[in-house]
């Protein structure tokens, strides 16, 4: 897989997260075994880069409640 794909999958996460149609606790799990099983297909995957990428949309919601992850 590109890097493409990669953040294809992450907007697409993240967006699904957005929409409430998962809860930020689902996002977060989904996104983060996603990445263990993308990591294991290619070594130079960046993990943390890819959940925070998934989960962008709970990132920006908490910051402007004042609370950081």
């Amino acid at each position: 897989m590109t890097r493409k794909d990669y953040q294809l999958i992450a907007q697409s996460i993240n967006s699904i997260i957005k929409d409430e149609e998962l809860t930020d606790y689902e996002g977060i799990m989904i996104a983060s075994r996603l990445a263990n099983d993308l990591k294991r297909t290619n070594p130079n995957f960046n993990h943390k880069q890819f959940v925070d990428a998934s989960t962008q949309c709970i990132a920006d919601r908490r910051s402007g409640e004042g609370i950081r992850l």
